[in-house]
């Protein structure tokens, strides 16, 4: 009976991780999930820190058997990496285990928060140890770029067509991508498949919550009150999440009543959505990009990639956009109970965001003419697109969340030079060839 009520607890206890991370989950919702007594939680584990350990240990991750993929057979690395991942998602103990050290990594970093900075930590030096250390090249971490961002976009911050298609499919594209760089990577001394790299891998590591990624108004700047507040509100919900954040300290940090932030925002929820718009609000311009190209002319797509590198770079990395991303990815990626309903409404919004820029309609117009795509090339096309949209996000939380080298030290604008390839060989058909080869080898 004692060792039931101990897998019970256990159980239970992974589910609410995998759905809130650390910060998160309750023992008591746990212990009532469970149908036990909150005391035996001490008993059997010591504490909430020991049951999470105890969680996160029992990861079933291969990474000897990524790393030895990526070491000896580099050509066909891409297919077996996904197919190794996609059997680990597809057990729901693994993924919960994943779902949950992900969650707490994209949780807000409280200064007493011990657990958050040893689960990055210790994160970080699982993927020096599978993708290559401080001295590789940046392209080998974009390849686990995508990876994580497909896994954040899949089952953190589910964006469809993404989070629903399915196994067979979404390996069958992500193959296809990830080897794609895996190549790039190889033969960047013979083509210019990862494009020059000016400024090297020298650089300053731009730590989180610094004031180069979350700054304010310029001292001395007029601005008015509802300006300075969404400035401050920005500031907070990308240090705090929507969770941690009070409308009495934005107040207190503006200078004002606290009755002018309903008065000017309605509420905290309205608030946050106006940080969240202006998050979002140069998706357009991508999709304005993919419309206006010449999809025939290859330096019309080429031009096409390079702009649309330079906004998602600029979205992740410069004000206001940064910090409302910032703000974005840790109030999704961590819900609370108490605040689904704003949590269903920010989603719906990042869903928009992503259908309008290169979802729906970036695969709609995408690459040059030359053959006529099959419904299910289609879907695969549009899926494509989507991973192409996770590859930012996993640079983001690698590079300004975890801080792993080298991506810490790339400088911003280099970014645009590791990115823009990846979408150019969408538009020009590169990843529709890919596909087609791929079913010569292995026809259905």
């Amino acid at each position: 009976m004692n060792g039931e009520a101990r897998t019970r607890i256990f159980n239970e206890a992974r589910a609410a991780f995998a759905a809130s991370g650390y910060d998160g989950a309750s023992l008591r919702t746990i212990t009532k999930a469970a149908g036990v007594d909150v005391a035996l939680v001490a008993y059997y584990f010591g504490n909430k820190e020991g049951l999470f350990r105890e969680v996160v240990a029992s990861s079933c991750v291969r990474g000897g058997q990524i790393r030895a993929a990526l070491e000896e057979a580099r050509h066909g690395a891409g297919a077996e990496v996904v197919g190794v991942l996609g059997e680990l998602l597809g057990n729901e103990r693994c993924r919960q285990v994943l779902e949950a050290i992900f969650r707490t990594v994209l949780s807000p970093d409280h200064d007493e928060d011990a657990m958050h900075r040893q689960v990055v930590e210790q994160l970080r030096a699982e993927y020096g140890n599978v993708i290559g250390g401080p001295d590789s090249h940046p392209g080998n971490h974009i390849f686990g770029a995508l990876l994580t961002g497909t896994f954040v976009m899949r089952h953190l911050i589910p964006v469809e067509p993404l989070a629903s298609v399915d196994v067979d499919t979404l390996t069958r594209v992500l193959g296809v991508q990830a080897q794609e760089i895996l190549n790039a990577v190889d033969d960047r001394g013979e083509h210019a498949g990862w494009g020059e790299l000016p400024g090297g891998v020298s650089g300053v590591v731009v730590e989180p919550g610094s004031d180069v990624n979350i700054g304010g108004p310029t001292p001395g700047e007029d601005v008015t009150t509802k300006v300075r507040i969404l400035d401050a509100a920005r500031r907070s919900f990308a240090r705090l999440g929507y969770h941690g954040t009070a409308l009495r300290d934005l107040a207190d940090e503006v200078g004002c009543n606290v009755a002018l932030i309903p008065y000017h925002y309605g509420s905290k929820r309205g608030l946050f959505e106006a940080v969240v718009g202006q998050g979002l609000a140069r998706t357009h311009e991508i999709r304005a990009l993919m419309d206006e190209r010449d999809v025939q002319s290859a330096e019309s797509n080429a031009d096409a990639a390079r702009g649309t590198a330079r906004i998602i770079v600029d979205m992740f990395t410069k004000d206001p956009s940064a910090t409302a991303l910032r703000a974005i990815v840790l109030s999704a990626a961590s819900p609370r109970d108490e605040h689904r309903g704003m949590h269903d409404d920010l989603m719906r919004m990042v869903q928009a965001a992503y259908d309008d820029a290169i979802g729906q309609g970036g695969a709609a117009n995408s690459e040059a003419a030359g053959h006529e795509r099959s419904a299910e090339e289609q879907q695969e096309l549009q899926l494509a697109y989507l991973l192409f949209g996770a590859l930012p996000v996993g640079v983001f939380v690698l590079r300004d969340i975890m801080l792993l080298e080298p991506l810490a030290r790339v400088p911003v604008d280099d970014f645009v030079h590791l990115i823009a390839p990846r979408l150019e060989w969408l538009l020009s058909g590169g990843f529709t060839a890919a596909m087609r080869r791929t079913r010569e080898i292995t026809p259905s």
